[in-house]
């Protein structure tokens, strides 16, 4: 993959993240 593909798809995955994080303990993101 080329670096602008990966950044979109990390971009998409904080989006992702942020969204959810209220629902979520962060523990469980630590444990992934």
């Amino acid at each position: 993959m080329t670096k602008p593909v990966q950044a979109r798809s990390f971009d998409a995955v904080a989006a992702a993240y942020d969204a959810h994080r209220p629902s979520y303990p962060p523990a469980l993101f630590d444990a992934i």
